[in-house]
C-alpha cells in the first residue's frame, strides 16, 4: 500500500513538471515551445532569455565578435614551474628499490646527462650494481657525468 502511495505522488510531481513545461510555465528543452517559452520569460521579467530565445528562432545566425580586451590585456596564470630536485629525488627513492638488472633495462633509453643526476642522489651500493649490470663503455660515460653532477655546488646551499 505505501509503494502505491509513493509511486503515485511520485507520479504526481513527474507529471506536473512535465505539464508545466508543455505549456511553457517553466523552460524545459526538447519539451517547452520555443513561442510558450518566450511569453513565460517575457511574462515573468526574464527579457535577456526571450531575446537568447527570439535569436535560435531566426535562421540567419549573428557574427560572433571577439571579446574586447582590457586596456591591461588579460591576465594569464602562468603554469606552475617544475621541481626538478624534488622530481630527482623521488625517482633516485623508486630506482633504489628495484633490482639493478631490472634497472639498467628501465636506464636503457635515458641519456648519460638525465640518468646521472638521479643516480648521484642514489644509496652508492645500488648504483655500483647498476653499473656492473650496464655495458663498460655506458657504464665508464655514465660514471663521468654522475662525477660532473656530484660536483656541482647545491644550488640551495648558495641561496643566502
Amino acid at each position: 500500500m505505501k509503494i502505491v502511495v509513493i509511486l503515485a505522488a511520485l507520479l504526481a510531481v513527474v507529471g506536473g513538471v512535465l505539464f508545466a513545461g508543455w505549456k511553457g510555465m517553466i523552460r524545459i528543452p526538447g519539451i517547452t515551445p520555443a513561442k510558450k517559452a518566450a511569453a513565460a520569460q517575457a511574462l515573468y521579467g526574464e527579457q535577456a532569455a526571450a531575446k537568447a530565445a527570439e535569436a535560435t528562432k531566426k535562421p540567419e545566425a549573428k557574427k560572433q565578435q571577439p571579446p574586447k580586451a582590457d586596456a591591461q590585456g588579460p591576465k594569464r596564470q602562468e603554469p606552475p614551474k617544475a621541481d626538478l630536485a624534488k622530481g630527482r629525488k623521488k625517482l633516485a627513492k623508486l630506482w633504489e628499490q628495484m633490482e639493478p638488472k631490472r634497472l639498467a633495462e628501465v636506464i636503457a633509453d635515458w641519456r648519460d646527462d638525465e640518468a646521472a643526476p638521479v643516480l648521484a642522489l642514489m644509496d652508492n651500493g645500488k648504483v655500483a650494481g647498476l653499473l656492473g649490470q650496464l655495458e663498460p663503455k655506458r657504464a665508464s660515460k655514465l660514471s663521468r657525468e654522475i662525477q660532473k653532477v656530484a660536483s656541482l655546488p647545491d644550488p640551495r646551499s648558495a641561496a643566502p
